[in-house]
């Protein structure tokens, strides 16, 4: 698994500017063709690093939209959501990672949101996902195993084309993602 997560973080780090802003456009219009925005209103995104899809055109259509962006922050180890605008302050965790300078009354938690947009390293077909190795969208998640809240929030993730894999064996705490978008196509669980 480290050894697939080390080569495709390494093939995303290849990836020139010039083709992360035309790949980006590319899943921002499957973005646009695959999500009716109008049933969501609470929206988290995420702070691309490492050549992550970038997230800073959506961030701006969904503004233009007058939908509420939050980005994930994290708490002991979990990650709970805080309200992003284009002014907003961000500071480094201890990834490295940007997220905003909240007090803990302006935070929500996932269940709360209608759509998340998740990074991700590597998926398969059937919208499984590997994500970086912390866990912290798997137990974040865990609340979409079952409860009041399962179907709720929707879970898409964002990633590029070369980043899917034939199958991913899942653990009992991972949690598959609604749909994964790439600059090619839109795939459902």
């Amino acid at each position: 698994m480290n050894n697939l997560r080390a080569r495709i973080k390494e093939k995303r780090k290849q990836l020139s500017d010039e083709s992360l802003k035309l790949i980006g456009n590319d899943i921002l219009k499957n973005i646009q063709a695959s999500i009716s925005f109008e049933d969501h209103q609470k929206i988290s995104t995420y702070f691309s690093v490492n050549n992550e899809v970038d997230t800073s055109d959506l961030n701006n259509y969904l503004w233009s939209i007058n939908k509420d962006v939050f980005l994930p922050k994290i708490k002991q180890d979990i990650l709970v959501f805080s309200g992003y605008n284009k002014d907003q302050k961000l500071s480094l965790n201890n990834y490295g990672i940007p997220e905003p300078d909240h007090i803990d009354e302006n935070l929500i938690e996932a269940a709360q949101c209608d759509l998340m947009f998740i990074p991700i390293v590597a998926f398969d077909s059937k919208c499984n996902r590997i994500g970086m190795g912390g866990g912290y969208y798997d137990k974040t998640l865990a609340f979409k195993k079952g409860g009041k809240f399962k179907n709720k929030t929707l879970l898409v993730g964002l990633a590029y084309e070369f980043q899917k894999i034939d199958c991913i064996e899942k653990n009992a705490w991972d949690i598959p993602m609604d749909a994964i978008i790439t600059e090619d196509k839109t795939y459902k669980a």
